[in-house]
């Protein structure tokens, strides 16, 4: 059968009419911030992670066991794969710990040892052992670890049958002490700034070398070498016998620094490390993530080679020109990994706002430091380290009381004057003079904020042009247009369609650039791109209504950057980060 032009012209319009509208796609880029990337091997954490690291235990296997927020237990490879994950007790103070033996996880939580079988089933629950412990050692020896109970006697207990061998330590400590055990079982006590060292319970004195100093908290001996850790994510080392050599190999000296201090924004105050190969190590950070080193004795350097955890929360994100992301205090390659760790550099406070990349690619943010306000200001990132950090705000100076929460934030040109424009959780306007690289000159104030009808939930707002903003709220995509005293609401978009599919859920976050709308639709578990007028779909990532955690899939997606055909967004009950670049197919 022969067919002329007009008839093949018939036909290819034809079959086109059956083609999905959207026929641009969102490729999958990658993960970050979840070692266990997606499926059964992705990490999850309990979302109160404040100040919660036990430490680290290794067990006979090389699987590490650390606490990952209140009331939950991890096991992971040391690839980063999360193993198994128990419930435990939720209580939490400074002083627990773990330590491992042939056979137990022991945990010391608040002042009670528990016990768990290292190959035990995710439904075990950890057996109660014994109370009135205000100390443990975060080393076992011939499977006994070393304790120390209520009365200050302290000795070796079995975790398998709850007896305690005392030792008879000459003089006896009459408080409690930090203990320390080295891997052939010698005993060391910390207490009163000095490091006590013991044979049979006698302790050395009287020569040169002991007691030492005891200058960084939570010492270990690994035989050959030891490390102690500080406040702004500091390790130091230290040889055989407790002299620096050289001393701090990551972080800085807490207290001993002026202006600019490098360090790690989840380590901060190392809770233990464990010893992986002769210069491989393994640390747990303050809030529970774990992070494996390697001591570079050429440049006499720890560098992070691994981080292994999730991100449980991520109120500000985002994304500069190269694809360098910023989360959780810190930045990622764009190129990174699932276990990809964030470079050391300035400790930026707790962001509470978006951060907003400026035109000459500094960065700026709401921000808090020691729970008071701030305007968190930087480079974003110098000589390979995140440069933000954050300068308090004289709150007695400011022209009226701040809202509590400010998720959204960007910058406009308002009167002449450059500002940082935030809008509060309940739709309240603020306005911040600042530099063009983020420095706090003066408050503005309240600004106008005109809208056709209240938003209980404000999340974020995008730019579009210096007069015409997009403000998340609800379920509801709004468009501002500044006038001479403040913004003005001109529509708000609900749906991109009449299908019941395209109507948005209830939560959303905005982002915008390159003449594309970029919506996360929490409660549809989706990432939807718009054209420039919110009226026609581009592309969708995720599954409508359908939570998952594969990589085809987002489970309650929240928080969104975009620059040029690149997206980030919070993946946040699969706490990771996923990566979008922006396929035009047409």
């Amino acid at each position: 059968m022969k067919y002329n032009f007009l008839t093949i012209t018939l036909l290819l319009v034809f079959a086109c009419s059956f083609l999905p509208l959207h026929a641009d796609e969102l490729e999958f880029s990658g993960v970050l911030a979840n070692s266990g990337e997606a499926g059964q091997n992705l990490v999850s954490s309990n979302s109160q992670t404040g100040r919660t690291g036990i430490g680290i235990a290794m067990d006979r296997k090389g699987r590490l066991w650390s606490r990952a927020g209140r009331g939950l237990l991890n096991c992971y490879e040391q690839d980063g794969r999360l193993v198994r994950q128990y419930k435990i007790d939720s209580n939490c103070t400074h002083l627990d710990s773990i330590a491992a033996t042939d056979q137990l996880i022991v945990l010391l939580i608040r002042g009670v040892v528990w016990t768990l079988p290292i190959n035990a089933s995710e439904q075990t629950t950890p057996k109660r052992l014994l109370s009135n412990i205000q100390g443990m050692a975060p080393a076992s020896h011939q499977n006994k670890v070393l304790v120390q109970q209520a009365d200050n006697t302290i000795g070796w207990l079995n975790p398998a049958s709850g007896n305690i061998d005392a030792i008879a330590f000459d003089p006896a400590p009459s408080k409690r002490v930090n203990l320390i055990v080295a891997p052939d079982g010698e005993v060391f006590l910390d207490f009163d700034r000095k490091v006590h060292r013991y044979v049979n319970g006698k302790e050395i004195i009287g020569d040169e070398t002991w007691p030492k100093p005891a200058t960084s908290e939570r010492l270990q001996n690994y035989g050959d070498v030891w490390f102690g850790h500080a406040w702004h994510s500091t390790i130091k080392r230290y040889d055989a016998e407790l002299n620096p050599d050289p001393g701090v190999v990551l972080g800085g000296g807490s207290g001993s620094f002026i202006g600019f201090l490098p360090e790690n924004p989840e380590i901060i105050n190392g809770r233990g490390m464990v010893r992986l190969g002769t210069d491989t190590y393994a640390i747990a950070g303050i809030e529970g993530v774990i992070h494996l080193l390697a001591y570079d004795s050429a440049q006499q350097r720890m560098q992070l080679i691994r981080r292994i955890g999730s991100l449980v929360d991520c109120p500000t994100l985002a994304i500069n020109s190269q694809g360098v992301i910023w989360a959780a205090g810190g930045t990622w390659p764009w190129e990174g990994l699932p276990d990809t760790s964030m470079p050391e550099g300035d400790r930026a406070g707790d962001c509470g706002s978006q951060m907003v990349i400026m035109p000459n690619g500094y960065a700026v943010c709401y921000s808090a430091k020691y729970g008071k306000p701030g305007i968190a200001y930087g480079p974003y990132v110098k000589d390979g380290m995140t440069r933000v950090s954050v300068r308090g705000l004289d709150t007695k100076k400011l022209s009226s009381e701040l809202e509590n929460n400010y998720p959204a934030a960007t910058t406009v040109k308002f009167k002449n004057r450059f500002c940082l424009l935030l809008i509060s959780d309940t739709g309240k306007a603020r306005l911040f003079r600042i530099s063009d690289r983020g420095q706090f000159y003066d408050d503005m104030g309240d600004a106008q904020l005109s809208l056709t009808s209240p938003v209980k939930s404000c999340t974020s707002l995008a730019k579009v042009d210096e007069d015409t903003l997009l403000l998340a709220a609800d379920n509801a995509i709004i468009t501002l247009k500044q006038n001479e005293n403040g913004w003005q609401e001109t529509s708000r978009i609900t749906a991109f369609g009449n299908a019941a599919n395209d109507k948005f859920g209830d939560q959303l976050y905005v982002a915008y650039h390159s003449n594309r709308i970029w919506v996360s639709d929490m409660q549809r578990h989706r990432i939807v791109t718009l054209d420039s007028k919110g009226q026609n779909l581009l592309a969708t990532y995720g599954k409508t209504d359908k939570a998952g955690n594969s990589i085809d899939e987002l489970n309650q997606p929240t928080t969104i950057a975009v620059n040029g055909d690149r997206c980030v967004v919070f993946d946040s009950h699969n706490q990771r980060l996923m990566r979008f670049t922006f396929k035009a197919t047409r």
